[in-house]
C-alpha cells in the first residue's frame, strides 16, 4: 500500500470512504486549534484560538458546517489546553481548568481545579483526565462542579523550567512529552 484519498483503509478487511470534509462558517482569521466532540448523536468541532478566551462550537449540516454556538467558559486569559471525556469539556486557561457540559455550553462552565499556572496541557487518556502543569503531571479526580486545590503530582520534572507538550495513551501506558530550551 502507498497511499489512498479519501478512503479508511484501518478497518481490517474493508475498504470505506471517508466522511466528506465542508468548510467552516465563521471561522475569519487567526490560527485555529480543533477536535471533534460528541453531543448525543451529533458530532460537533471544538474551535478555539491560542490567543483567545472565546472557543467556538461547529456542528455539521449537510455538506457544511455552520457556527452553531460560543462556549464562554469564564475564561480571564487565553485558552491553553481543551479535552472531553465524551459528555464534558475540560478548558485550561492560565490559572484554572474549567468544566462543563458538551452539550449544554450556554450554561456555562465551572472552575474544576486552580492550577496557577500558564504552563497546562491535557487530555482524556485511559478513562481518565491527566494534566501537565509548570513541570508536574497530575491524574485529575472528583465531582465536577466545585474547584479544589490540585492533588499530589504523579510525577515532576527535576527542573523548574520544563514544559509539558502532549499527554497520550498506548498500549497499558500514558504517555507524557515536553521539552526544556531546544530540547
Amino acid at each position: 500500500f502507498a497511499d489512498s484519498d479519501n478512503v479508511d483503509i484501518w478497518t481490517k478487511g474493508q475498504v470505506t470512504l471517508l466522511k466528506e470534509t465542508a468548510n467552516m462558517s465563521g471561522v475569519t482569521t487567526g490560527i485555529y486549534k480543533l477536535i471533534s466532540v460528541m453531543d448525543g448523536t451529533t458530532d460537533k468541532i471544538v474551535a478555539w484560538t491560542p490567543a483567545d478566551t472565546t472557543i467556538k462550537n461547529y456542528t455539521p449540516t449537510g455538506t457544511a458546517v455552520t457556527y452553531s454556538n460560543v462556549i464562554t467558559a469564564g475564561l480571564d486569559t487565553a485558552t491553553l489546553a481543551i479535552t472531553n471525556d465524551g459528555s464534558h469539556l475540560f478548558i485550561a486557561d492560565n490559572d484554572h481548568i474549567y468544566t462543563g457540559e458538551i452539550a449544554t455550553p450556554a450554561a456555562g462552565y465551572t472552575e474544576y481545579y486552580a492550577t496557577g499556572s500558564e504552563k497546562v496541557t491535557l487530555n482524556w487518556v485511559k478513562q481518565r483526565l491527566v494534566a501537565g502543569v509548570a513541570q508536574s503531571i497530575y491524574e485529575l479526580t472528583g465531582a465536577k462542579g466545585t474547584s479544589r486545590a490540585l492533588p499530589t503530582p504523579l510525577y515532576t520534572h527535576p527542573n523548574n523550567a520544563w514544559t509539558w507538550t502532549s499527554i497520550s495513551e498506548g498500549g497499558s501506558s500514558v504517555f507524557a512529552a515536553g521539552y526544556l530550551g531546544g530540547n
